[in-house]
Formats: structure tokens, C-alpha cells, sequence
């Protein structure tokens, strides 16, 4: 396995920079399976040798600008755009024997009984490409008060072009309390947060696909050609026109930090939904096949969380911190 990386950065102000990032995991992987004889060949077939090769790669690059300025005295604005792309290219083929070694351990594909079969778990050629724009705002107003919104256009090649474009918008904002009150002594910190935000998720890979298997039913006639036919999946049918799923999540917090930060608490809420849920959806056998990949249903998902921080001991040669963590959750088919 080798892993690179190569980043570039050019500061063509104090305020704005841009920069490129190129990197690269690529594997390769051998693996042979030996199962020796265990009775002579005279009385069973026995033994077994398999041998697969893969290759998988994973090339990621991005391009990325940002730009900051101080509007005014208490006012800091600043912005982020860019772009970003992953390949993904797997490859594994692996070929074994068939009804036993023909000769005593011996490991090679020659050595199978009968001829040598391709296990179809193990063969595939994977090739995924997905790229994104995307963009940031964000304000700073007195070091207190914090907002932010993004928007993310992304394309993955393994679904439908007319369906592989979702956009990913959110907003984030954050006040830090104990910077615009006054608040009691007994508090050192204290920070109100709150974000919105959609999310997605697709479909594994080539399942939107409707694939069909091909079969021969050999040669039918003097000096003819083999008669092709071809087989729809039994199991499951591909759907290509499935949408993405999506998560639309709001959620609200505090944090407080209290008597010299021995004592702390973090409280959240939040609040989803999950549409367009990506399922097997069960058929009538009938159709042909038992069921097929859909958008199903809608999920809700709300809960709390709680956690508290303590420090009960310390001085200058021990220190014991705690946390305690509750939560509660509640899901809903809607």
C-alpha cells in the first residue's frame, strides 16, 4: 500500500489564500488459499487452491479559496469556496479449483479436476467518481457572537444523472454568554449554540442498476454459434430512478463551565428527519423478482443528551476528572 499527498498554498494577500491538495491511496493485494489433500486421490477428490489479485485505488484532490476581512471595528466576515473530488477504483478477480487436486498438493490452478471456476463473490471492477462545490459564510461579531451557513452541491456517477445531484445546506450560530453578560461569579463559562443542517445518503454501490445476467444454451446446429439468452435477477431489482435519502436535523445546546471549571454541564437537544429512506421493498414473486430497491418511508429521531464534567480532586500531585453521561432517544416511522 502506498499513500501520498502533495499540498499546495499560495497567500496572494493578508486576507486571501488558495489552496490545492492532490492525494493518492493505492493497494495492491495477492492472496492465495491452500487446502492440502486429505485423502489419497484414489478414493476422493480433495484439496482445493484459489488465487486472487486486487487492486484498489483512491484518488481525492481539491481546490479551495479563502478570504477573511475585518468590515468593522466589532464585525469579522469571512468566506470559503471550493471544490472537491473522489475516484474510487476497485478491481478483484479470483480464480480457483474445481472438485479437487488432480495431484497430490499440488497448488496451481492446472491442478483442478474439473475446469477452473471464478468465484463471484470475489470478482468485481468497482469505479465510483463523486465531485462537490461548496461554499461558506461566516460572521464574528465581538468574539461572542458566531454565525455561519454552507451549501454544498454534490454529484456521485453511480445513480441516474437525472437523480445524483443533491444539495447539502446548513446554519450554524453559537453566543458565548458569559462574554455578553455579566453573570454571576459562580460561572466562568457559559455558550448557547443552535444549528440546522441537510445531510444525504446514496445507495450502495450499482445497486440503482438493473442488471441482467447472460447464459448460453450452447451450440444448437452444425457449424452455428452459441444461442445467448439472458436472465433478469431473482432476488432483487435495481431502481434508477431511487433518490438519495436525506436527514433534516435541527439541533439546540449549552455548555456552562462553573467553580474555576471543577464543575461543568452540557445539555443538547435534536430534533430529524429522515426522508426518502433507502430500503428492499418486497414484491409479489410473480413480478420476477422478490423485491426491489426503493424510497420508502420517512423516520423521525428526537432525543436529549446530557453530560456532566466534575474535577471532585485536585491539588499538585492528583488530579481526578468524571464525566457522566445520560441521553434518551425516541424514534417514530412517520
Amino acid at each position: 500500500r502506498l499513500i501520498g499527498s502533495y499540498t499546495a498554498t499560495w497567500n496572494i494577500t493578508d486576507d486571501l489564500y488558495v489552496r490545492g491538495r492532490f492525494s493518492a491511496d493505492v493497494t495492491s493485494n495477492k492472496v492465495e488459499d491452500k487446502q492440502p489433500n486429505e485423502r489419497p486421490i484414489a478414493y476422493e477428490n480433495t484439496g482445493f487452491f484459489s488465487l486472487g489479485n486486487q487492486n484498489a485505488n483512491v484518488y481525492y484532490t481539491d481546490l479551495l479559496a479563502s478570504y477573511s476581512k475585518q468590515l468593522f471595528k466589532d464585525l469579522k466576515f469571512g468566506i470559503v469556496g471550493g471544490y472537491t473530488a473522489t475516484k474510487s477504483q476497485d478491481t478483484y478477480v479470483q480464480t480457483e479449483t474445481k472438485n479437487g487436486l488432480s495431484v497430490l498438493n499440488w497448488f496451481d490452478l492446472n491442478s483442478s479436476i474439473s475446469p477452473n471456476v471464478r468465484n463471484e463473490r470475489y470478482n468485481y471492477r468497482n469505479n465510483m467518481l463523486r465531485d462537490a462545490l461548496f461554499g461558506t459564510v461566516n460572521f464574528n461579531f465581538k468574539d461572542y457572537w458566531f454565525i455561519e451557513g454552507t451549501l454544498r452541491r454534490e454529484r456521485i456517477s453511480t445513480m441516474h444523472p437525472d437523480n445524483n445531484v443533491l444539495y447539502y445546506p446548513s446554519v450554524n450560530s453559537s453566543l458565548i454568554l458569559s462574554d455578553l453578560f455579566q453573570l454571576p461569579e459562580v460561572f466562568n463559562y457559559a455558550k448557547l449554540r443552535g444549528s440546522w443542517g441537510i445531510v444525504g445518503n446514496y445507495p450502495d454501490i450499482y445497486k440503482s442498476a438493473l442488471f441482467y445476467t447472460q447464459e448460453t444454451l450452447g451450440v444448437q446446429a452444425n457449424n452455428g454459434n452459441a444461442v445467448l439468452y439472458t436472465n433478469l435477477p431473482t432476488s432483487s431489482f435495481g431502481n434508477e430512478q431511487i433518490k438519495p435519502e436525506t436527514k433534516n436535523e435541527v439541533e439546540f445546546g449549552i455548555e456552562t463551565r462553573m467553580l474555576n471549571s471543577r464543575l461543568g454541564f452540557d445539555i443538547t437537544y435534536y430534533n430529524g428527519l429522515v426522508k426518502d429512506q433507502i430500503l428492499e421493498y418486497t414484491l409479489p414473486n410473480s413480478t420476477g423478482a422478490s423485491s426491489i430497491l426503493a424510497n420508502v418511508g420517512s423516520l423521525r429521531n428526537s432525543g436529549w443528551e446530557f453530560a456532566i464534567n466534575g474535577t471532585p480532586i485536585q491539588n499538585d500531585n492528583f488530579k481526578w476528572s468524571t464525566t457522566l453521561n445520560f441521553s434518551m432517544n425516541k424514534n417514530v416511522i412517520v
